[in-house]
C-alpha cells in the first residue's frame, strides 16, 4: 500500500463508500506535506453524506468543486488560492465527466495541477476500453504508454488492420501497467449468468433483412446508423427482443443473478452480442487482475 501511495497519484475502484473511505483515511495519514483537499463531484453522483462529512474530519483546509461549474469563477479563484504543492485532488466519479475538450478536464489535468491526484469510480471504463487512460492521465499520462487518448484509439485501429501488432486491449497486459497505481476491492465486476434464447428468422424475414441493408447502405454513411436500423428491425420481429444497441444498458444488469437475452439470429445481432461478451469478459479478466495483484 505504501508503494502506490508514493506514486504522483493513484485510482480507487469500487462499490463501497467505506473502503474508499479507509483507503484515503491511510493515505492521509501517511503525507507530512498536505494542507489542502479539492474534492470534485459531479452532480449526477449520489455521493454518501457519511462520505463529505468523513473527508471533514481530516482536518485539512477542503473544498468541494461540482464538476458542472468547475470553471466558475468562483471555483477557479479557490482553487487558485490554494498552494497546489501542498494540495490533493480527489475526483470521484469521473465516469460522468469525460468530454474530450473540456476546457474543466483541462483545468483539472493541466492548470490546477496538484501534487496528487486521486480517481474513485466504480469501474476502470465503461463501454470502451480505450477510456481506461482517462483516469491514470490526471497523474501520469505514460503509464499506459500513450501520450493521449487518441494515440490509445490509433494503436486499436492499427490492431485491426494488421492482427500481428500487440492487442492494446489484452485486458492482462493492461492490468500489468496500471496495477502499481491501482486500488480495487472486488475480483467481478458483472456478476450475472448469462443465456440466450434465439429466435431462427423466416426465410420472408432474411430477406427483408437483406433489402433494408441494402438500402442502409446506398443511403447512409454513419454505420452507428446502419446498425441501429438493423437492430430496430431485428427488435420488431424477435418477440421480447432485449439485445441492447447501446452497451451502457449491462451496467444496469451487473448485480442481477441471470440475465436471458432475446436476440435474433440476424448478422446484426450476432454482431452486437459479441461486442457486448467482449466488453463483459475483458471487463472481468482486467478486474481480476488487478484485484489479484
Amino acid at each position: 500500500m505504501n508503494k502506490i501511495f508514493k506514486e504522483p497519484g493513484f485510482t480507487i475502484f469500487s462499490n463501497e463508500a467505506k473502503y474508499e473511505l479507509n483507503i484515503l483515511s491511510k493515505y492521509f495519514k501517511s503525507d507530512t506535506n498536505m494542507e489542502s483537499i479539492i474534492f470534485v463531484y459531479s452532480q449526477k453522483s449520489k455521493i454518501p453524506q457519511f462520505f463529505i462529512d468523513t473527508l471533514a474530519t481530516f482536518n485539512k483546509k477542503l473544498i468541494m468543486v461540482p464538476f458542472e461549474e468547475y470553471n466558475k469563477i468562483e471555483y477557479a479563484s479557490a482553487v487558485e488560492a490554494l498552494n497546489l504543492d501542498k494540495t490533493v485532488m480527489i475526483i470521484k466519479d469521473l465516469r460522468f465527466m469525460l468530454k474530450r475538450l473540456d476546457e474543466r478536464l483541462s483545468m483539472m489535468q493541466i492548470k490546477h495541477s496538484c501534487y496528487k491526484k486521486i480517481i474513485i469510480d466504480i469501474v476502470p471504463f465503461v463501454t470502451d476500453m480505450w477510456k481506461i487512460y482517462f483516469p491514470y492521465s490526471f497523474f501520469d499520462k505514460a503509464l499506459l504508454g500513450y501520450s493521449h487518448s487518441y494515440a490509445f484509439e490509433a494503436a486499436v485501429r492499427n490492431y485491426e488492420n494488421d492482427k500481428t501488432l500487440p492487442d492494446p486491449y489484452d485486458p492482462i497486459a493492461i492490468a500489468q501497467k496500471i496495477k502499481k497505481a491501482t486500488f480495487i476491492n472486488y475480483s467481478k465486476f458483472f456478476n450475472f449468468k448469462l443465456s440466450t434464447e434465439e429466435y431462427k428468422v423466416t426465410d420472408e424475414e432474411l430477406a427483408e433483412y437483406e433489402k433494408l441493408k441494402d438500402s442502409l447502405f446506398e443511403s447512409e454513411t454513419s454505420i452507428k446508423r446502419i446498425i441501429s436500423k438493423l437492430h430496430e428491425y431485428s427488435s420488431s420481429i424477435t418477440f421480447g427482443h432485449n439485445l441492447p444497441l447501446n452497451l451502457d444498458k449491462i451496467y444496469e444488469w451487473k448485480d442481477f443473478d441471470e440475465i436471458v437475452i432475446n436476440k435474433s439470429n440476424l448478422k446484426v445481432d450476432n454482431y452486437l452480442y459479441s461486442e457486448m461478451i467482449k466488453l463483459i469478459n475483458n471487463t472481468n479478466i482486467l478486474v481480476e487482475n488487478l484485484h489479484g495483484h
